[in-house]
């Protein structure tokens, strides 16, 4: 089966969903939880103390559900205005957010200057380039020092970009053993041809309500395929990019909190 990454940050939700797909599943198979400002926001965690809790809870959750350390939680800086100063105290700050029981992925946006200085200081973490809402941005991320490039299809999708060409077109570059991440799907449908494009999907409480014991056994199935790549990049307008902004802007609001801690 495919591995994914469970995409929030409600612990107890996560604990409930588990015991229903627990020995349909296989729990290698959940790459680890993935976070952002969001996400802590709905589960009430504002400031860098109350991430830290959750994120020792979430780390836990990953050991109990694999088996082994192996998994990884993705944490993300709380603001896209990342200088090199508070990146560098960002960097020592989660050393705390775990305490072996997973690794940790530090999400940062796609700009220039943020990998620029992220890559510099990245330290032990691996890096996660997240918000992108196009095949150059993925490209030009995955050309850096990182590991994981996650690519926004759900919201894509939403306001009519064709995110199969850019996810495809992504995943075909010569990317080495670096991952392209594909998340907020609202659908079936849409988590399954993610998986079937050969990337490492997220699975947020919208999709992982339509999964359940009568259903789970069907994900066994689903697995990777080549997928159809045209000859140039597909087309970048400026709903792609207004997409990834306006991402940011709503990550920015909701960690304010955590962002003014630091």
């Amino acid at each position: 089966m495919f591995d994914f990454l469970i995409d929030t940050a409600d612990t107890q939700y996560i604990e409930n969903k588990w015991q229903q797909l627990d020995g349909i599943i296989s729990g290698k198979n959940v790459s680890g939880i993935t976070t952002n400002p969001n996400a802590f926001f709905k589960t009430n965690d504002f400031t860098v103390q109350q991430w830290r809790s959750k994120s020792l809870q979430l780390c836990s959750l990953i050991r109990q559900i694999r088996g082994d350390t192996d998994g990884t939680l993705h944490v993300q800086f709380p603001n896209s205005n990342l200088t090199e100063e508070l990146f560098v105290k960002w960097i020592q700050t989660v050393e705390s957010f775990t305490n072996g029981d997973a690794k940790l992925a530090i999400k940062i946006p796609p700009f220039k200057k943020a990998l620029e200085i992220a890559t510099k200081h990245k330290g032990i973490y691996d890096l996660n380039v997240t918000g992108i809402s196009d095949a150059g941005t993925a490209i030009f991320a995955l050309s850096h020092d990182i590991k994981y490039a996650s690519i926004i299809p759900g919201r894509m999708e939403e306001v009519g970009i064709d995110a199969k060409s850019h996810v495809s077109y992504a995943v075909n570059s010569n990317k080495g053993s670096k991952k392209i991440i594909t998340g907020s799907m609202r659908t079936l449908e849409g988590f399954k041809w993610c998986v079937e494009y050969g990337t490492l999907p997220t699975i947020g409480t919208r999709v992982l309500d339509l999964i359940d014991t009568t259903n789970a056994a069907d994900l066994l199935e689903w697995k990777a395929s080549a997928t159809e790549v045209t000859n140039f990049m597909p087309l970048t307008t400026e709903t792609n990019h207004s997409l990834s902004i306006q991402f940011f802007e709503q990550m920015d609001s909701m960690g304010l909190k955590a962002y003014e801690c630091l």
